[in-house]
């Protein structure tokens, strides 16, 4: 039950439009108003460099908690090695969509 093909290639293909979008932005900033990046960074773009981050984090933790699906025998475990993974199975879903969910409220200030 690993991660298919089509989910991963999806998430990287999202990932990769999100993180150009930014890329875009911050240079547009550059081009057209003329901006210095680091002396005149205004709210909204450390908002967005921090929603990257999240972002990132949420993506991470997805890919990590179906490597854990993946690797496990769920039928051959014991009942601590079950709570101990299912633990592990629970933080990193609570993570991956705490931040999905925080990545998508983030972006509203941002938005024109």
């Amino acid at each position: 039950m690993a991660l298919p093909l089509s989910t991963r290639a999806e998430c990287w293909v999202w990932y990769s439009l999100a993180i150009g979008a930014v890329v875009m932005r911050y240079q547009s900033q550059y081009l057209v108003r003329k901006r210095r990046f680091f002396d005149k960074m205004t709210v909204d773009d450390i908002l967005m460099a921090i929603i990257v981050l999240i972002y990132t984090t949420s993506i991470s933790a997805l890919y990590m908690y179906f490597d854990i699906v993946a690797t496990t025998d769920f039928d051959a475990l014991t009942p601590d090695e079950y709570a101990a993974v299912g633990r592990k199975m629970g933080i990193l879903n609570m993570l991956s969509e705490t931040s999905m969910q925080t990545t998508l409220w983030a972006l509203l200030p941002s938005l024109p």
